[in-house]
């Protein structure tokens, strides 16, 4: 969860620096390549690629930017903390509103957005929030 929470607040640091790449030098785990993952499919980022070399490793990120510019994600936090999370249960899911952003689960599944994890009929614990 720590790498997480570091790929998360680096990511929220390059938002606000406006960059369109940026290099993530964190080791790679399978919990932050499904969140990229996931940012990727929602349509937050433009891509990702995982690189591993002998004194380099880490995730590169390209952006997705709004036709003014600005970029796609308004914000993103990382939920958890100190490892307190908060459960939400599948009842929970079904009564989220729209508008209230994407929330990012760790299920028995792996990650799972709220939608995924409504159809999949799992709860779990709230990792994130991207709007």
């Amino acid at each position: 969860m720590i790498l997480l929470n570091h790929l998360i607040t680096v990511i929220k640091l390059a938002k606000k620096s406006g960059n369109k790449n940026i290099f993530i030098g964190i080791k790679a785990s399978f919990l932050c390549y499904d969140f990229l993952r996931i940012l990727l499919k929602q349509g937050f980022i433009k891509n990702f690629r995982e690189i591993k070399q002998k004194r380099k490793e880490g995730y590169v990120i390209e952006f997705r930017f709004d036709e003014r510019g600005n970029n796609i994600i308004k914000n993103i936090q990382f939920v958890a903390s100190n490892q307190v999370f908060s459960t939400v249960k599948i009842s929970a899911l079904w009564k989220k509103e729209k508008g209230q952003g994407l929330f990012i689960l760790l299920t028995p599944q792996g990650l799972l957005t709220d939608i995924e994890a409504r159809n999949s009929n799992v709860g779990g614990k709230l990792v994130s929030i991207i709007v």
